[in-house]
């Protein structure tokens, strides 16, 4: 994946996740931040979030891979993983 598309996928997830948890500073998104602890993410905002990646980066992402995820880095990082994949099915 170029550097190019590696960051609109993360300043997209920042987006996605600042609107789904209610964040009003990205400052916050430090890769060791955990969703629930650090940045306060309830059920219902884990919800919002996976729906809200699925429809803007248009991966399958269910609530049950998201419940595994604990921080922003392993989010990004299965997020990145999961749009490779889906890139590659596509042959793009």
């Amino acid at each position: 994946m170029s550097q190019k598309n590696e960051h609109w996928i993360h300043t997209t997830l920042n987006q996605i996740t600042e609107e789904a948890i209610g964040l009003v500073d990205d400052t916050e998104l430090l890769p060791e931040a955990r969703l629930r602890e650090d940045l306060g993410a309830d059920s219902l905002d884990l919800i919002i979030l996976a729906q809200q990646i699925e429809f803007k980066l248009g991966i399958e992402f269910d609530n049950i891979l998201l419940a595994e995820i604990k921080t922003i880095g392993q989010l990004k990082e299965k997020v990145t993983e999961l749009y490779n994949e889906k890139i590659g099915r596509n042959g793009k």
